[in-house]
């Protein structure tokens, strides 16, 4: 109960009075997760957490609080910073491992044409 007078009514008021994008909170007893749509609201809104928290001699656990990307690509990005694998490189390993590509007629219409020309003779 108290942490709905301290948690979830600004929470509200943040939602209507200072963000522009989406804010999405999952509480469960004295745990919760926030979505937004954009970074810098996130990181205002954990300041502004802070300060309410101490306003009422709680602290939020720092083990636990932390600002991640998640959406679409957020998945994506991540893995592509962690593995660095740059195009460049992506190249050699290509030249490196792969086969060179045969090309034997340039066109589909003139292989299919060579073919029939093989089965008039």
């Amino acid at each position: 109960m108290f942490l709905h007078y301290v948690l979830d009514l600004r929470i509200e008021w943040w939602r209507k009075n200072r963000c522009r994008g989406d804010v999405v909170i999952v509480r469960y007893a004295d745990d919760f997760v926030m979505g937004f749509e954009h970074r810098h609201e996130a990181e205002v809104c954990l300041e502004t957490l802070r300060e309410r928290f101490a306003k009422f001699g709680l602290k939020l656990n720092e083990e636990k609080t932390r600002l991640i990307e998640f959406g679409r690509f957020a998945a994506e990005r991540r893995r592509s910073q962690r593995s660095r694998w740059t195009w460049p490189r992506m190249q050699q390993l290509v030249r490196r491992h792969l086969p060179r590509p045969r090309i034997l007629h340039p066109y589909p219409e003139q292989r299919y044409r060579a073919r029939l020309k093989a089965r008039a003779v």
